[in-house]
Order: structure tokens, then sequence, then C-alpha cells
């Protein structure tokens, strides 16, 4: 099995409980298409920039954002890599249920 739970600490809960919220659902979409700064990331969410760094430090903590200095201004960018475990778990899920989708075929057939 690819996903165990360790808890609220494992590394999947804090990835998927970073997507509990559409503002940090829509900031990840951004962050596809390019970097940005906490001011930024308030300017497009038509946010506070209290709230911008809140949910930047959410994504900071659960590894889908990676941050960096470049002079006085602290970048984001998407970490891609943090988000593999969401499409192993998905997979994982698919592979169950297209063996239960055959099962009740085969079953059906035989009727």
């Amino acid at each position: 099995m690819i996903y165990e739970s360790s808890g609220i600490n494992s590394r999947f809960d804090k990835v998927i409980g970073a997507f509990s919220s559409a503002t940090r659902r829509n900031i990840i979409l951004q962050l596809f298409e390019e970097d940005m700064t906490v001011n930024q990331i308030a300017d497009k969410n038509k946010i506070t920039k209290q709230a911008a760094s809140k949910q930047k430090n959410i994504l900071a903590r659960s590894g889908i954002i990676k941050e960096r200095k470049s002079g006085r201004e602290l970048y984001c960018s998407i970490n891609p890599q943090a988000l593999i475990i969401i499409k192993d778990y998905v997979n994982q899920l698919e592979s169950f249920w297209e063996k239960r989708l055959h099962k009740l075929k085969d079953l059906v057939e035989q009727q």
C-alpha cells in the first residue's frame, strides 16, 4: 500500500490539508504559471498580505511550495515533487476501483 497514515503530522495529511482551502488551491495553480512574492499572491487573490503570508506558510510547511530569497524579496515557487504523493494515492484508488468494477462486470456477465 502506498499510503499509510501516521497521524495528523504525516506528509500526506499536510499536503491534502493544504488543498482544503480554495485560496490555497488558487495559489498553487498560480505558482505553476510563475514564481510570486507574498505581495503578488495577496494582489492576485484579493487578500491581505497577512492572509497571503498565512496561506504561504501552510503551503510551505506541506512542502508544496519552496521559498527562495532574491535581494530583499522572498519568492515562492511550486515544488512538483511534493504533489507526487497525491498522484500515487489517486493511482492506488483508481486501481482499487478498476478491480472492483471488473469483478462486478464479471458477476453481471455470469447471470
